[in-house]
């Protein structure tokens, strides 16, 4: 993916050495064709395809670092994480539902997040088409980026901006905050509201049966939606490579932390980790696991993350922790991660591509990205944080409440020297080649907007 470069890595033979630049860190090497062991067969990932940057770090120059954990794709951690986690919900396969859907948006620098002080915000995007039988709420924007557009059939409600690659076909009142964006058109059934403009390509259909309102008019002209997830390979961030990398880059023998301690955890474990960079086999086991995380901590597992028992992962403090999974993870007695108050310091990265299956008893407070799995939701769900996922599957309604503090984690990077794209500037617009401010929304990382020159979440 094209995030800040801060490392230079060559390519010699079968071998990739790289080196951190102006950071005082040593270079390190890894050979070819080693297989990542987690997961499956699509899993393995050959050395020389890596780009990682920055795991060399001594454990003092890790623990007094800002921001995100570790360094990912080539570039400044916090760039990546802030690009990943842009929209509450992004669906790589679409999204489809029968289940009710609502989303908001706190910033948890400020407090945690209260009912009463909700912003909207939260957007949603699906590169596939959306499909939802049940209510919609969505607090921010709502892209559907397929051809095979758009089609509800009860209640939805839209608070900023509608982008459909398709036609739109709504059985129950449309509400759309701001102006809307129809490539194949609109069919309303009910009522349609529109606070902004109506954009429709020169042709396309526009029926509503019930009562019209569009307060800044229709306007005739072409209309591009484009995909709103980055779910292209070139473009995902190769989990399995980053837990390679740290088979030996680690603090384990420092703490005592046997690569497989938490394999078969059989009676009740609990453990406080302190700063630093943990490789795991495997994770699982029928007895409950507690982690206290209250420094910047990774964890690096191998194969997957298959827990019988309660898994418990609170954050506190300063603490900030990422989560590696090459595999799969499934935990048939519940999961909680990361903490209500603030979920932008817990990232999930997850490499397979099966599911992530957390059970009834799930409580998500961080950022989940799993551009490969599906993610099976057994019952009413509440998380603070995102998901970004190949597939959501929700067995009950979904609420998410994001945290738009996840968006400043690109500001401890250092500027880049030029730039290719928006990605490339932590969201912001990137003009004849370099990053600056914006004049215009189009050039900020969807589904953000423009306002006084920054590309941000919520216009206030």
């Amino acid at each position: 993916m094209l995030d800040r470069v801060s490392s230079i890595c060559v390519f010699v033979s079968t071998v990739l050495s790289c080196a951190c630049v102006g950071c005082g860190t040593s270079v390190y090497s890894l050979g070819n064709g080693e297989p990542a062991e987690g997961g499956d067969a699509s899993n393995d990932v050959a050395a020389d395809s890596m780009v990682i940057d920055g795991n060399s770090a001594t454990l003092e120059e890790f623990c007094k670092g800002k921001g995100s954990v570790v360094d990912l794709g080539g570039g400044c951690g916090g760039s990546t994480v802030a690009t990943s986690f842009r929209y509450a919900v992004c669906a790589c396969d679409g999204y489809v539902s029968s289940h009710v859907l609502t989303t908001d948006s706190f910033d948890s620098t400020k407090g945690p997040y209260d009912p009463a002080k909700a912003e909207p915000g939260g957007s949603v995007g699906a590169n596939g088409k959306v499909d939802s039988s049940a209510a919609m709420s969505i607090g921010g924007a709502l892209w559907a980026g397929h051809v095979e557009g758009m089609t509800t059939n009860d209640t939805v409600d839209v608070k900023d901006e509608l982008h459909a690659a398709g036609l739109v076909v709504s059985s129950g009142d449309l509400t759309i905050g701001k102006d809307t964006f129809a490539a194949g058109g609109l069919s309303e059934n009910q009522a349609l509201t529109i606070g902004g403009k109506l954009f429709l390509p020169s042709g396309a259909p526009l029926t509503v049966s019930g009562t019209k309102t569009i307060v800044g008019g229709e306007v005739r002209t072409p209309v591009a939606v484009p995909p709103p997830c980055d779910c292209d390979a070139k473009d995902q961030i190769d989990v399995p490579a980053a837990v390679i990398a740290h088979r030996t880059i680690n603090e384990n023998a420092a703490i005592g932390l046997a690569d497989d301690a938490f394999a078969n955890v059989v009676a009740g474990r609990t453990m406080t980790l302190p700063c630093g960079r943990y490789h795991l086999s495997s994770v699982g086991g029928t007895g409950a696991l507690t982690l206290h995380v209250t420094g910047r901590i990774a964890i690096y597992v191998e194969k997957d993350f298959a827990a019988n028992g309660l898994v418990t992962i609170d954050v506190s403090g300063a603490g900030e922790v990422d989560l590696f999974v090459a595999g799969n993870v499934v935990t048939s007695a519940g999961f909680h991660l990361g903490s209500k108050a603030t979920p932008a310091k817990v990232r999930l990265w997850v490499g397979g591509n099966g599911t992530i299956d957390l059970g009834k008893d799930a409580l998500i407070a961080g950022n989940v990205y799993a551009p490969k799995a599906e993610f099976v939701l057994a019952a009413n769900t509440e998380i603070f944080g995102s998901v970004f996922v190949r597939r959501l599957s929700s067995g009950g309604d979904l609420t998410v409440h994001y945290d738009t503090s996840i968006l400043d984690k690109g500001g401890d990077c250092p500027p880049p020297t030029g730039c290719g794209s928006c990605r490339d500037c932590d969201n912001q617009a990137c003009i004849a080649g370099k990053c600056g401010s914006c004049t215009d929304s189009s050039q900020c990382c969807a589904p953000l907007k423009c306002q006084s020159g920054r590309c941000v979440a919520i216009i206030r």
